[in-house]
């Protein structure tokens, strides 16, 4: 009973969310072809905790960094990561029917002119002055969960669950509610105990996974609202990585990017779903 009641709930989570698209008119998100919504990608925000390099990209055994050294190199790439997620959304956004994109840098310079920080969470205000600053209708806001390394929470939910397949549902109540348990009740299996504590297991899943986990809002310039959000999660992307030479195949920098690119896609594909759905719905209303 208790797995029904919970099934329900995530369902009745997925189903606010994505229902919300109807109400994108109200909160000042109106799509209006043949003008696409023009969308300021912000700046990729990283939740996850990157501890080393190597979580993120082949480092040779011989390159020893101090612990100065390495955290340095790490806030670099962190940031260097984040400019790639932020211009590679915008970039996918150009072949958009419904959205374009506005310029990276001109996103980064409206933020200093503003004297907005890259890395806080901006409330409505800031972004209705952003809005205006850049005449854009709404903001696409990534938050990278998971990138090489994730949180060891949602480790255990992609074992639990059979890696992607129905661990989507899993994330979305486990971000909700902060219940890992709950989302491996969702979206798992029964036979959840043995496989999270089973050690060799998670060093499997470290040594030859690539987990990418990214949640995306659409928030209203207007207002300030989210009109639409959604998760995307990845561990592999075994048909891209097949195209590359064998040299390649074994990078990780490699391997995550290609996760990370079709995690993003996923990402756009239900955006621009929901954002039919929205130019539907006042011809249905007739």
């Amino acid at each position: 009973m208790r797995r029904e009641r919970l099934a329900a709930a995530a369902l009745a989570l997925s189903t606010g969310l994505l229902g919300g698209c109807a109400t994108w008119a109200k909160r000042g998100v109106g799509v209006r072809p043949p003008r696409k919504l023009s969308v300021a990608v912000l700046p990729a925000r990283f939740a996850v905790r990157i501890r080393n390099l190597k979580e993120v990209e082949d480092v040779p055994p011989k390159e020893r960094l101090s612990p100065a050294q390495e955290k340095k190199a790490v806030h670099e790439k962190v940031a260097e990561l984040s400019r790639f997620v932020t211009d590679s959304f915008a970039g996918r956004l150009k072949d958009s029917y419904f959205f374009t994109p506005a310029d990276s840098a001109a996103v980064a310079g409206a933020m200093s002119a503003l004297s907005l920080s890259t890395a806080a969470r901006l409330g409505a205000p800031e972004l209705k002055s952003l809005g205006k600053a850049l005449k854009a209708d709404a903001f696409l806001r990534v938050t990278v969960l998971g990138y090489g390394r994730i949180q060891r929470r949602w480790m255990f939910l992609l074992l639990g669950t059979g890696m992607v397949e129905g661990a989507t549902q899993g994330i979305v109540v486990a971000e909700a509610a902060g219940s890992v348990p709950a989302a491996l009740a969702v979206g798992g299996e029964e036979a959840l105990q043995e496989t999270v504590e089973d050690v060799g297991g998670v060093f499997l899943f470290d040594k030859f996974f690539t987990p990418v986990i990214l949640k995306a809002e659409l928030v209203s310039a207007k207002s300030g609202r989210v009109v639409w959000r959604w998760w995307a999660l990845g561990d592999r992307n075994g048909k891209a990585l097949k195209k590359l030479p064998k040299a390649e195949r074994s990078k990780k920098s490699v391997r995550l990017r290609l996760v990370f690119e079709a995690a993003r896609d996923k990402l756009v594909k239900d955006l621009e779903k929901a954002a039919l759905k929205n130019e539907l719905a006042p011809a249905r209303a007739r």
